[in-house]
């Protein structure tokens, strides 16, 4: 009997979701989810449907794609500077005709809203359920991304001796219109696929939504933000007791008129209101500050995706990040350009390109050129003065006005050109002559 591999997944997708719901206490009496409301197992349309509405949620989707491919990259193969060899220029015009890192980045995330996504290859030719057919630099035409629910594996590869044993041998698109409720799918042959999952264990095909290990979270902090926002709506007007005297007798129209008032006064259409007989009395009520709790919560969100705190809340509040939290998340950046968006992203895709002779093949190793991560203006500035001061401190030459240059600011060497002096300036200053002026002869007075 031959292996049925798509029954094994799910199979294992229904024992995981068991054992998710087996989170029990006090001998199985207490059950956490059922007693603190959380889900059993999450869907990838609660998971999309979170990151729409989601401010937090959507943050922590976007944060670690955005920075990865913040700037894009340069894939190089020989880094001497002016010098462009054919596979350069190949990459060059791909990515122009492409905007094949923008690409990337939407994938990227699409892998975090859900398990994994996918990259399509535009190349024209056979049809898309054919393999990839070898075509010549130029002829690629696109690449375009979808994420799980549009982008369904349709077969697998179940010989056991084949080296993609158990990998997607086609997948079916579907595309959504916006215009209607129809939909349209078509099979798509896996040499025509770039497969990207993030947070890979034991499944190589697929990976933990990124909202996954914080749901949980985040629907306490929904809770505390949104019954905070509640209560203080609720009790902001804190409400008026009308207590009408026992002796008073109201007729129909009295009545009516006491009702207009009241409901003009609540609806801010007047601010006073003329009784007889009627005592009006203020309901007092206060409102809780529920900030403590939700600063709670974002603490243990922020902790759960490894994004700190503040740049978790936003660019602004993170310009005010310590230096400390900013130099970690950058070094988390730089380890997943290293070790995942290169080589399990670029590095696929352009070796199949090679293969397949859409790119001019590279006489030497190529290797993908991050940008690196930026420091803000003060803290250069703050480290050009402190390496400025080196060498009075030393009493010798440490480090030159060109290595800052070099090392911090990322500028280019100051060309001879770029020196513009003032020539006012330089005429009435006695240290500075002209070259082609003469020298002067001063007349020497005698010591008395």
């Amino acid at each position: 009997m031959g292996t049925d591999l798509p029954a094994l997944r799910v199979l294992n997708a229904f024992v995981s979701r068991v054992r998710e719901a087996g989170m029990t206490m006090f001998g199985g009496k207490r059950n956490f989810n059922s007693a603190l409301g959380y889900l059993d197992s999450i869907g990838f349309e609660a998971y999309r449907q979170r990151y729409r509405r989601g401010g937090i949620a959507r943050r922590i989707v976007n944060a670690f794609p955005n920075a990865t491919w913040a700037h894009g990259a340069e894939i190089i193969e020989d880094a001497t500077p002016k010098v462009w060899t054919p596979f350069e220029e190949d990459i060059a015009a791909l990515m122009n005709r492409t905007n094949m890192w923008d690409v990337f980045r939407r994938a990227d995330i699409l892998a975090g809203v859900g398990r994994y996504s996918v990259v399509l290859i535009g190349a024209p030719g056979q049809s898309l359920a054919e393999e990839l057919p070898n075509g010549k630099p130029g002829d690629i035409t696109y690449f375009s991304c979808y994420g799980e629910a549009t982008a369904r594996i349709s077969a697998y590869e179940t010989n056991e001796n084949d080296e993609r044993f158990s990998f997607p041998t086609e997948y079916e698109l579907i595309n959504l219109t916006t215009s209607s409720s129809k939909s349209s799918s078509r099979k798509v042959h896996w040499t025509r696929i770039i497969h990207i999952v993030d947070g890979v264990l034991d499944n190589m095909l697929e990976g933990d939504p990124r909202l996954e290990a914080c749901w949980d979270d985040l629907d306490d902090l929904k809770k505390v933000t949104g019954g905070g926002s509640e209560a203080f709506w609720k009790t902001v007007f804190q409400g008026m007791q009308i207590d009408i005297d026992k002796d008073m007798e109201l007729d129909e129209p009295s009545v009516k008129e006491l009702d207009e008032q009241i409901d003009q006064f609540e609806h801010n259409m007047r601010r006073t209101m003329k009784t007889r007989g009627v005592k009006v009395t203020t309901l007092g009520a206060d409102t809780s500050d529920f900030s403590p709790q939700a600063d709670t919560l974002l603490d243990l969100i922020s902790g759960t995706s490894e994004i700190p705190k503040r740049i978790l809340l936003g660019s602004e509040r993170g310009e005010l990040a310590s230096t400390q939290d900013r130099e970690n998340w950058h070094d988390r950046v730089s380890n997943r350009r290293t070790q995942y968006a290169g080589p399990m992203i670029v590095h696929p895709l352009v070796n199949l390109l090679i293969a397949k002779g859409y790119l001019r093949a590279p006489k030497k190793d190529y290797w993908v050129a991050w940008p690196q991560m930026g420091l803000t203006l003060t803290e250069t500035s703050a480290i050009s003065e402190r390496l400025s001061k080196v060498n009075a401190q030393m009493g010798e030459t440490v480090i030159t006005g060109a290595d800052i240059r070099d090392k911090v600011l990322h500028w280019d060497p100051l060309q001879e050109d770029d020196l513009i002096r003032d020539p006012a300036l330089d005429a009435a200053d006695p240290l500075i002559q002209d070259p082609d002026d003469e020298p002067v002869e001063e007349d020497v007075v005698p010591p008395q």
